[in-house]
């Protein structure tokens, strides 16, 4: 049996009809209120704004214990004049449980 790995090697993306990819855009995300949203150190590869603030929240503050809201921008990478998109986050906490059996 041959296995052949339908991934992008730039994005992670199955390619589903081999020269009809096109990987999706870069974004730079920041929280203004810790970085500069001059010099951004988060960029992120996703289809629009939004997602791309989702995934940063997501690696940044999915371990949080308690509930808050944050800010985060996101502006496309390297596009001159690109602007920020601006988005509040609430973070939740979500119960976790763990079950052992009792001797």
């Amino acid at each position: 049996m041959i296995v052949v790995d339908l991934r992008c090697t730039i994005c992670g993306r199955f390619i589903l009809i081999p020269g009809c990819h096109t990987c999706p855009p870069l974004w730079d995300v920041v929280r203004p209120d810790y970085e500069d949203e001059d010099y951004p150190q988060n960029t992120i590869r996703c289809d629009d704004a939004e997602d791309a603030v989702l995934e940063y929240a997501d690696d940044k503050f999915s371990d949080w214990e308690y509930p808050t809201n944050i800010e985060i921008w996101a502006r496309l990478h390297d596009v001159i004049d690109a602007e920020w998109q601006k988005f509040n986050i609430g973070v939740e906490s979500v119960p976790s449980f763990s079950i052992y059996e009792r001797m």
